[in-house]
């Protein structure tokens, strides 16, 4: 209860919307901007879902190819009622033994510098606390980090184990050299915080046919 983190989201809405008048079943178009405020309030998970991987974070790995038709995408990818995608274990090309669901980003809803915490306004620490179902839907798409950078949102940078546990950036533990991850086929693995980028962009793409050694 007391790692809850919340975020308080801004909307606008234009002249012209239309949007159901609260409490009945009546739709209205607002004569000016409409603002309200859509506040979420969730638990901290010390584990997030690998959903891909971000351009920036690709483009170090493997430098500046054309990724129109690369999958960058891991084995879980988000979904919503009105185009569902289902995640199935045989649309998992590179194999599930070699391809991990999810990896441990621990510290929320504080916000932390390798193991070094940060002391950002509370707005942006409770807008980022590592939460498990969120607005977000607890998407990762990561893009790696600079190490020692305390700029927020993170600058993109060529690692992403232990550089910090903002969202989107790294993932994270309190462990001595690298995290856990959890891989498609059930089983759990340490990676080296001085993990290669490419191994660990082929660990999380899940149908590149990517050849994946060492560490």
């Amino acid at each position: 209860m007391d790692r809850r983190y919340r975020n308080t989201i801004t909307k606008v809405l234009p002249p012209g919307s239309i949007v159901l008048n609260q409490g009945t079943s009546g739709l209205f178009h607002p004569p000016e901007n409409v603002i309200y405020d859509l506040t979420l309030e969730a638990a901290p998970s010390d584990y997030i879902v690998t959903t891909g991987v971000g351009i920036d974070f690709a483009t170090l790995a493997f430098g500046n190819q054309d990724y129109s038709q690369i999958d960058l995408k891991g084995i879980l990818r988000p979904s919503a009622p009105k185009s569902p995608i289902r995640n199935k274990s045989s649309g998992v090309t590179d194999g599930l033994s070699n391809t991990f669901l999810m990896g441990e980003r621990t510290g929320g809803s504080k916000l932390y510098v390798g193991r070094g915490e940060l002391k950002p306004i509370d707005s942006v620490r409770m807008s980022n606390g590592g939460g498990w179902g969120d607005f977000l839907n607890g998407d990762h798409v990561l893009n790696g980090g600079q190490p020692f950078s305390t700029v927020f949102p993170a600058l993109a940078g060529p690692k992403a184990i232990n550089v910090n546990n903002f969202r989107n950036s790294s993932f994270h533990s309190f462990h001595s050299g690298g995290c856990h991850f959890l891989y498609g086929d059930g089983s759990i693995s340490l990676l080296s915080e001085s993990i290669a980028s490419q191994s660990l962009v082929g660990q999380i793409s899940s149908r590149n046919a990517e050849i994946v050694t060492g560490d």
